[in-house]
């Protein structure tokens, strides 16, 4: 086993060239502060510090840092792992230890994502619940990724986390990343969810990234996620680099305190499913700006079986689906009281996107019932597209209905309905075409035909 020892050397750099680490294990010996960069998978058998007064190794990077033995683990100082960046998989109860060894701080670096590996056979599950778990998070970030299955983390013993709350005696350290930071998960290499089983409180809004990976959802939020500021408030979910999926699980209640300010959902990329609930604030799907090329985000698709009762905007390359991944149950869109009023605005170039195959209960549902400021249920500014999927090329039958869209008061509708506002498509090779047979008070019916299958009718009603 190859040995690494640092001396003086700063910012060691794995970035796979010139040398190629990925079936190599290294040794390290810490004798001074360090930082360490890792672009591919390296393996390290164990770290060492024989300094007197502790070491600190500071890790960035975006690929893994795996320790199979232990991180510095002499008692007699205090060291530090700093996780700028990148994912930390630690392989055995000494890559988490007591703090009188030394502490991990996830998140030390502004604006990077860093995650922490979870395992069935993790010790003691993920210890954050105090300083003596050796796990702390800093300011900037908090981030986990679950291996081998679905992964729990429940700190503090369920508590409601609420913002900037601290570790104690922790000093400025902190449960999760302090509100309106960052907050990410999976990783490419992950193949299962992260529940988060905490409620937690967001003042100042938050980013939530989830990294696409092998699971077919990223992170679950288990735990209700609420709001006490009355200050205007944005969560933005995804990046660029961020196609993953994240899952609102609880009766979310951070848009309710809107007495002073604006509540902004912004959906930049990737899938947001909604199986619980969110309402009385704005939802963007699709919509906004790369930070330095200033081009559009593209491809976001929201979906679920919960209640959507905000006002809810798809914008271009952008869909909503019915059910979760499969189309499977009801999303509900709209208001869920006189004092909370939901639109459907669908911009151009957005639309809808149906699965086939999937189940014929599908529904997309536009909810009857209106504010006093008369909002419509239902708008579009340009062409709707409606994309067929087949989840099972062996059924072509499978629906959409979007229901109680004719409910409200006439005239409050910006748009009438008719043919020429939808254009059917699919990514199949089988597709042949499609048409739009006819709209009615009760839905939207298409006519389609792939290879080899008869003609089959949609109803999106």
């Amino acid at each position: 086993m190859p040995n690494v020892y640092t001396y003086s050397l700063d910012g060691l750099s794995f970035n796979g060239s010139p040398f190629t680490f990925s079936n190599t294990v290294w040794n390290c010996e810490l004798r001074d502060n360090k930082s360490m960069t890792f672009n591919t998978h390296t393996t390290f058998g164990s770290i060492v510090s024989t300094t007197r007064t502790g070491t600190g190794l500071t890790v960035a990077g975006t690929n893994v840092f795996e320790l199979l033995g232990d991180f510095c683990s002499a008692t007699i100082r205090t060291n530090f792992l700093y996780m700028n960046n990148g994912v930390y998989m630690p392989r055995s109860a000494g890559g988490l230890t007591n703090a009188a060894t030394y502490l991990i701080r996830m998140g030390s670096g502004q604006y990077n994502t860093p995650r922490l590996a979870l395992f069935a056979d993790f010790p003691g599950s993920i210890p954050v619940d105090a300083v003596p778990g050796g796990f702390v998070n800093d300011q900037w970030a908090t981030g986990y990724a679950a291996y081998g299955g679905d992964r729990t983390v429940n700190i503090n013993n369920g508590a409601t986390l609420v913002a900037n709350q601290t570790v104690p005696s922790a000093g400025t350290y902190y449960y999760i990343s302090k509100a309106g930071n960052i907050m990410s998960f999976g990783t490419d290499e992950s193949d299962g969810t992260v529940l988060f089983a905490n409620p937690f409180e967001i003042n100042g809004g938050k980013q939530i990234f989830a990294f696409d990976s092998k699971a077919d959802v990223e992170v679950k939020f288990l735990g209700e996620i609420s709001r006490t500021s009355t200050t205007e408030t944005h969560v933005y979910l995804n990046k660029t680099g961020c196609t993953g999926t994240i899952e609102l699980a609880a009766q979310n209640t951070y848009g309710t305190n809107s007495t002073a300010g604006g509540v902004y959902t912004h959906l930049r990329g990737g899938r947001l499913i909604v199986s619980g609930g969110i309402a009385n604030h704005t939802l963007d799907v699709g919509q906004g700006y790369y930070l330095y090329d200033k081009t559009l985000y593209t491809g976001s698709i929201l979906a679920g079986t919960g209640l959507v009762a905000c006002n809810v905007n798809i914008y271009s390359n952008s869909f909503i689906c019915a059910g979760s991944n499969d189309a499977v149950g009801e999303l509900s869109i709209g208001p869920s009281s006189a004092s909370f009023p939901g639109s459907l605005s669908i911009k151009r170039g957005g639309g809808l996107k149906v699965v086939l195959g999937a189940s014929s209960a599908n529904r997309l549902k536009l909810m009857g019932g209106f504010a006093s400021d008369k909002k419509a249920v239902y708008k579009n500014d340009g062409a709707v597209n409606v994309v067929l999927d087949r989840a099972d090329p062996l059924n072509c039958r499978g629906r959409v209905e979007i229901v109680d869209w004719s409910s409200a008061p006439t005239g409050t509708y910006t748009d009438s309905f008719d043919a020429s506002q939808f254009v059917v498509t699919s990514p199949d090779p089988d597709f042949v075409e499609a048409t739009v047979e006819k709209i009615a008070g009760d839905g939207l019916f298409l006519n389609y035909r792939f290879v080899n299958r008869s003609a089959t009718i949609i109803t999106v009603r």
